[in-house]
């Protein structure tokens, strides 16, 4: 059949001429929407989901999405490029990415990602990992819209550091030294170590501290203080001088070795004027504040130091305030009082 010939239309009646070119007109319209029938392609777009079937005539797959529409963002997943000729990408997936929070030693930051798993979403951000950082959720793990992937850096080291070994205190009896005093035998010295730690930190703060080693480079020196328990030993007089002139016996006196220390009547040493003893007088030279259960109050006594060199003389226990064996003397002056300090005493209980 020839469709486009030589035709002799002045040998054909009108009538005929009409109908020949009508049928010619439409086979030409006919072959026209052949070819652009055969020329088009239906493609399926699965997008995050929604499916739909498109007709295009375009040739590629980035043509048919401005035809239709579709938008993408640089961290969406398409299954097909955008150069990829349509004849060959009848079946496109559009994976959408999502929000996901990565939580990092510096701080929390958003990233968007469709990729599906927590491993392949570090990798596209760079994201690496040491051998001793933790990983929450795995890297294996699946990836949702708005998890949040927490990293910890962990920094284990060995740290070695000085540290002082304190000293002890021992107390020995000692019958060398008088009854109710001490004496230190040995000072002591503190020792010192190099210690070495295993430290492990996460983020930069310390989580645990285990000690792995221990170097004693000096050994501490303990302090050694003698308890005395010898008995003072008897005065060898029988008499003594009184403040007033009258002889006091010492005959069965109980003798006890005490700390003494020296006040006097002053605003400046008690703190208030006209002052009062705990029986209700006005101290006086040879007044002397004790414990009552040492010393019972209102007692005589007769007071010297220990090596002699200082003697108060015979007195009263007419005062409190101080504890245990301790004895606080009277004076007449604050000068006195002063130079007096603190001296180990021995005190004569004469009834």
């Amino acid at each position: 059949m020839v469709l486009f010939g030589k035709w002799n239309v002045k040998h054909l009646s009108p009538r005929k001429a009409l109908i020949t070119g009508t049928i010619v007109t439409l086979m030409i319209a006919v072959t026209f929407m052949t070819l652009v029938a055969a020329a088009s392609w239906e493609v399926t777009v699965n997008d995050n989901g929604n499916v739909a079937t498109l007709r295009t005539t375009k040739t590629t797959v980035g043509a048919l999405f401005d035809e239709a529409g579709i938008v993408l963002t640089p961290e969406d997943i398409v299954s097909a490029a955008a150069d990829t000729p349509i004849s060959e990408a009848r079946q496109i997936n559009i994976t959408r990415a999502f929000d996901i929070r990565i939580s990092d030693m510096d701080g929390e930051k958003t990233v968007r990602s469709a990729l599906p798993t927590v491993g392949a979403v570090l990798e596209q951000y760079g994201i690496t990992l040491d051998e001793n950082d933790e990983l929450e959720p795995a890297a294996d793990a699946q990836t949702s819209a708005d998890m949040r992937i927490a990293i910890a850096r962990v920094d284990i080291s060995e740290v070695t550091e000085e540290e002082v070994i304190g000293y002890e205190t021992i107390e020995e009896n000692s019958d060398s030294v008088e009854k109710g005093t001490t004496k230190v035998m040995t000072e002591g010295e503190n020792g010192l170590a190099n210690v070495t730690y295993r430290v492990v930190t996460k983020n930069g703060q310390e989580t645990e501290r285990e000690e792995i080693a221990r170097e004693v480079v000096d050994e501490p020196v303990n302090k050694v203080v003698a308890i005395g328990t010898k008995e003072p030993e008897a005065a060898p007089v029988t008499k003594l001088a009184s403040r007033s002139g009258s002889s006091a016996s010492m005959a069965g006196a109980k003798v006890i070795t005490c700390r003494a220390t020296a006040y006097d009547g002053s605003y400046e040493t008690l703190g208030k004027t006209n002052p009062r003893t705990a029986l209700g007088k006005t101290p006086t030279v040879g007044t002397v504040a004790v414990d009552p259960s040492i010393i019972p109050l209102g007692s005589r006594l007769y007071i010297e130091t220990v090596d002699g060199s200082y003697v108060y003389g015979e007195c009263f226990a007419g005062d409190t305030g101080v504890s245990g064996y301790h004895v606080d003397l009277f004076m007449g002056s604050r000068a006195e009082a002063l130079s007096f300090g603190s001296r180990q005493v021995r005190v004569y209980i004469l009834d």
